[in-house]
């Protein structure tokens, strides 16, 4: 899921291969579908849309794997509101190395930097963190991190500078751009995998495979961070979304477990799945709109709305 920047009415969400929107607001569950088809292989969208935050016809697709293997790793970019698409990651010619994209993040505060995560897929594909200082455009990613899986990736300001933390099996990264180039620093990190990543004005938050919660504050992110582990609820993490209005307020969706929020940074949590089918309180993706009105849940039983208060 992700929120056209320029105009928030306008909500994206992906399938296996398709992209839908919404221009209201998923206000009548009405959507708009665009088929992408891209190289040889019908695109497996599991890193969702990214949408330029100053050109509202240039968006990103990210993802692989999946039935045509890894054929179609990697990121596209359109320029045109999804007619056309050129890949600016990866190779139809080389898909034993594409990059099978689990997280992709274009800066909303620096919009050249765009970050992936990826990770290997049935022992395929080239695991790591890629990056560009060039807006995403092609033949401008470098593979910063050759070190392990990487699924996970939140925007933040650390330091003042407009950086991605992104994590996953392989630990924690700071990623940003230095002398017009993209760096990555690897940090501390002495816990299970990490599973899912978010971040407010204070605080950066990851959960893990094993069901904890940590959190740490910006500004000691670079300079040997020490992460307090918050709670444990034995159910695997899969999303961490912040209000971007409402101070200290977090909502965590679990695999098997539906939602949970807090009013306190994490300090502590109540269920918040009032309303959610069975199959929609397995949970893969959390999203609160920028005018801080509704959570956004992408589900096995499929997108979720709840407005808050």
């Amino acid at each position: 899921m992700s929120e056209d920047p320029s105009e928030p009415s306008r909500i994206f969400c992906t399938g296996q291969n398709v992209i839908r929107y919404s221009t209201n607001r998923v206000a009548d569950c009405n959507w708009n579908s665009i088929q992408v088809q891209i190289d040889q292989a019908t695109a497996n969208l599991r890193a969702g849309v990214t949408v330029d935050p100053g050109n509202a016809d240039r968006w990103f697709v990210a993802g692989g794997a999946g039935s045509s293997g890894n054929l179609n790793g990697g990121i596209w970019l359109t320029e045109d509101g999804g007619e056309n698409w050129t890949r600016v990651l990866g190779s139809n010619s080389t898909p034993e190395t594409n990059p099978q994209v689990y997280a992709l993040i274009q800066h909303p505060d620096e919009p050249n930097l765009v970050v992936a995560a990826s990770s290997r897929w049935m022992a395929s594909g080239e695991a790591g963190v890629w990056a560009s200082a060039s807006r995403g455009e092609a033949e401008s990613y470098t593979r910063l991190l050759d070190d392990g899986d990487y699924t996970s990736a939140v925007p933040i300001i650390c330091d003042g500078t407009p950086s991605v933390l992104v994590g996953g099996e392989a630990g924690m990264a700071l990623v940003s751009i230095e002398g017009g180039s993209p760096k990555a620093v690897k940090l501390p990190w002495e816990h299970a995998a990490v599973t899912a990543l978010g971040a407010c004005s204070q605080y950066a938050f990851a959960g893990t495979a094993e069901g904890d919660l940590y959190r740490v504050r910006l500004e000691y992110l670079t300079d040997e961070p020490l992460w307090t582990r918050l709670m444990g609820i034995g159910s695997e993490i899969t999303a961490l979304a912040c209000s971007p209005h409402r101070t200290g307020e977090l909502y965590m969706g679990l695999i098997d477990n539906g939602i949970l929020h807090s009013s306190d940074s994490g300090a502590t949590f109540f269920t918040f799945d009032a309303g959610l089918e069975s199959s929609e309180r397995r949970i893969f993706h959390l999203m609160i709109s920028a005018l801080g009105d509704r959570l956004y849940a992408g589900t096995l039983g499929g997108l979720a709305v709840r407005r808050l208060d």
